[in-house]
């Protein structure tokens, strides 16, 4: 997609309920990862995937860069991905263990972005921030807030000029993976 946001996957986590690994658990004998990365890559720039280390996915053949900041949460992983851009952009910021995401979904969010936005978000009872557009602006504001031991995904879009989206129609038709058991048929 031409005019597209570059997309980075977050996969730097413990998978703690998952008790392995669960980017590269299989789902119809595919890592999940594999499945975010292939169902992004007709609808952006590119994909990058953000983990503990570099080349971390590569024998996937996905170009992983390293947090720069392990173990403090998908906030260090959106700075690691607003670093990555060399001029002002819009990153697509994405956990690594859905299943089932909508190209349509990045369109609505990418036709409610303007220039002053720090973010575009679905926004249900909370914030959505794992599937959802940041620009480069917000840098300092996430910088700030890791430096402050403040994480929360949640603070930081109701602290920046955030656009709330209401949840898609079809949104609950994916899920995220958070335990074996949801990778068991009809749960995803």
């Amino acid at each position: 997609m031409r005019d597209a946001p570059s997309a980075y996957i977050l996969a730097g986590g413990r998978s703690r309920r998952f008790g392995s690994n669960k980017a590269r658990a299989l789902l119809d004998g595919t890592p999940l990862i594999l499945h975010v990365a292939q169902a992004l890559e007709p609808i952006v720039q590119d994909v990058t995937v953000i983990s503990t280390m570099n080349g971390a996915y590569g024998d996937l053949r996905l170009r992983t860069i390293a947090d720069r900041r392990p173990d403090q949460g998908p906030l260090a992983g959106l700075e690691r991905a607003l670093l990555d851009r060399e001029e002002p952009s819009w990153v697509l910021l994405v956990a690594c263990d859905w299943v089932g995401l909508r190209a349509s979904w990045l369109d609505t969010l990418w036709r409610a972005r303007k220039p002053d936005h720090d973010a575009v978000a679905f926004r249900g009872n909370h914030w959505e921030p794992l599937f959802a557009l940041y620009h480069t602006n917000i840098l300092p504001q996430v910088q700030h807030s890791l430096t402050a031991g403040r994480r929360a995904m949640q603070t930081l879009l109701d602290e920046a000029i955030s656009v709330a989206l209401p949840l898609p129609n079809d949104w609950l038709k994916a899920r995220q993976v958070n335990t074996p058991g949801d990778l068991v048929s009809g749960r995803v």
